[in-house]
């Protein structure tokens, strides 16, 4: 008796199980809007999900030229340090002193030319060669290979 009665409500359950699977419960009226707006194509996005805004994608960039001035930008996609100050999307700001100098020389294998700059506007001709910020460049220095120097 007790089988036959396992039985029975093994089967009731199944019976309701198939029931409840093949008869859903029909969406209420909150429940169909909410369906249909899946469907519209007329769904506005929040600002912060639809294209960046153009303050995300920008850089600066500054650059201490070493006399009380720097050299500053802002850009869009590209901002570097320079060797005469910054940039920023193609468009240079130098240093206001910003200076550089060179002097040629005629080393045992050939012409070479020696350069160097200064931020702070240190350049000047000496009287063995050249300087920036207080380092001399002489074409000893140039031409390190050579016996006459």
């Amino acid at each position: 008796m007790r089988v036959t009665a396992s039985i029975v409500a093994v089967l009731l359950i199944a019976g309701f199980a198939a029931t409840a699977a093949a008869a859903p419960a029909s969406p209420n009226s909150a429940g169909l809007a909410f369906l249909k707006s899946l469907g519209s194509s007329q769904v506005n996005l929040p600002p912060e999900v639809g294209a960046p805004s153009p303050q995300w994608k920008s850089c600066s960039i500054s650059n201490d030229c070493g006399d009380g001035n720097t050299a500053a930008c802002t850009g869009n996609s590209v901002c570097q340090t320079t060797i005469a100050g910054v940039t920023c999307d193609g468009h240079e700001v130098r240093c206001p002193h910003f200076c550089s100098i060179s002097e040629n020389c005629n080393c045992c294998n050939g012409p070479y030319t020696s350069t160097c700059w200064s931020l702070r506007g240190d350049c000047q001709s000496t009287g063995n060669g050249i300087a920036c910020n207080g380092a001399t460049f002489t074409c000893f220095d140039s031409c390190p290979l050579c016996p006459e120097y």
